[in-house]
């Protein structure tokens, strides 16, 4: 936690398919999660000078690993 948003948004760039942005406060991403070992749909909250604040997964059955999480 606390880690700023240039470093989480270049850091999810190679592996997850980055769906949206708020420039600053958030990004929802897609992609495959080691943690479960299925495709999720990430979200990753900031706050401010205080860097990352939140981050959470939800299930993404729409999409499939052996597609590539897409």
């Amino acid at each position: 936690m606390g880690d700023s948003y240039e470093k989480v948004l270049e850091t999810l760039k190679p592996n997850n398919r980055i769906t949206k942005t708020i420039e600053g406060g958030g990004i929802r991403a897609e992609g495959y999660s080691t943690m479960t070992k299925d495709c999720r749909v990430k979200y990753f909250i900031f706050q401010g000078k205080d860097g990352l604040q939140q981050v959470k997964y939800e299930p993404a059955p729409n999409l499939s690993v052996s597609n590539k999480c897409q």
